[in-house]
């Protein structure tokens, strides 16, 4: 029941029957949780109007395995998600953040049983990189206490000794989207002087330049309809360069569970590339109905004939005309026809679409 319902219920006089409590008995329920016990809520972020079967149906597509997954609308922007059983309830949180047309799915477990009217969604898991931390300290215990500092700590990759040497320290996070993304950190350590740290995330979808904030772009900005001004481009507090790409090869399913404090992670808690390809194609395959346009290394392009006038498919690990990687790339397909300029060059097709990397995006009550 929201705020303003509940007001009113303040004034209202109930009768003799409405005052009575009707007990339900645990029997009586005792079925529908069986069958809903490995289940989610999750919603879309987004105050836009959109195609909540196209939604769903994506949904279905890319979270269905062999005991398959029930999805069904339960609210205005509410989902229910029941999977058949704990091990692929897992797999989808450990994967997530999911995104659909570029804006945040927010997801929630739930043990028990929940009235929708208090269901609330204001965090969401994300592989943060850490960068400029004096090499001797790159070890699980500063990662945990940046993690902290930045909201749940889920997860530090680090050998079993704890070190963690590299060009950045990788953690998962458990983030508070009612507040802007966290861009860096000042921090001293032992007799070095005081200096920043930087952040980089992972799989980050749309967020406003000028705020901060996920769910919108600097042209939805509430602040700035409401002070009624136009912020130059070069006076944005965020940008772009927030964003870092997943790793190619991605990592094993029990080196991102989250709740696993500070997990230690060893060599061989890597996947190779021909491992994540095989799982990507599994986890990560086109949706069927979605019309396609896929760029080749040639570079020439295939078409595929569309089924619908428009749809947008989500495909990280881009490659640039100069070779770099380029965060993600959404193609969005009014019209047959080529994307890009015939002279980009684009990942193999052979490797699909979609979330074929560890993603980030689960909260718990």
């Amino acid at each position: 029941m929201d705020a303003a319902m509940e007001e009113l219920w303040k004034h209202f006089k109930l009768s003799d029957e409405e005052k009575g409590i009707m007990v339900v008995e645990s029997h009586e329920v005792a079925i529908s949780k069986q069958q809903a016990q490995f289940s989610i809520l999750f919603t879309l972020q987004t105050t836009k109007d959109f195609n909540k079967e196209a939604f769903k149906s994506t949904c279905t597509s890319l979270w269905r395995s062999s005991r398959g997954v029930t999805i069904k609308e339960v609210g205005q922007n509410l989902f229910l998600a029941i999977f058949g059983s704990e091990e692929h309830l897992q797999e989808i949180i450990d994967k997530s953040p999911w995104s659909f047309d570029k804006r945040l799915i927010l997801m929630k477990c739930f043990y028990g049983d929940i009235s929708l009217a208090k269901v609330t969604f204001t965090h969401s898991l994300f592989w943060i990189r850490i960068f400029n931390i004096p090499i001797k300290s790159m070890n699980k215990d500063v990662g945990a206490r940046i993690a902290n500092e930045m909201g749940e700590l889920i997860t530090v990759v680090a050998r079993k000794s704890g070190l963690a040497w590299g060009p950045f320290l990788r953690i998962r996070v458990g983030i508070d989207i009612t507040k802007p993304l966290m861009r860096v950190k000042m921090i001293h350590i032992e007799n070095l002087d005081a200096d920043w740290v930087v952040f980089k995330y992972e799989r980050l979808p749309i967020f406003c330049y000028c705020c901060g904030f996920l769910g919108h772009q600097d042209h939805e900005c509430p602040q700035l309809k409401i002070g009624c001004f136009a912020i130059d481009e070069d006076d944005f507090q965020y940008g772009p360069w927030l964003r870092s790409m997943a790793p190619r090869g991605g990592w094993k399913k029990d080196a991102c569970t989250p709740h696993s404090m500070a997990r230690e992670v060893d060599d061989e808690d890597v996947l190779s590339v021909s491992e994540e390809r095989e799982e990507s194609q599994h986890i990560g395959r086109p949706v069927k109905e979605l019309p396609m346009v896929v760029g080749i290394e040639n570079p020439t392009f295939t078409a595929v004939t569309p089924r619908s006038s428009t749809a947008v498919v989500e495909r990280e690990n881009l490659l640039s005309r100069n070779g770099c990687a380029v965060d993600t790339a959404f193609f969005i397909y009014l019209r047959l026809g080529p994307p890009f300029p015939n002279d980009a060059k684009f990942e193999d097709p052979k490797d699909g679409l979609g979330h074929n990397q560890k993603l980030n995006g689960l909260e718990k009550c």
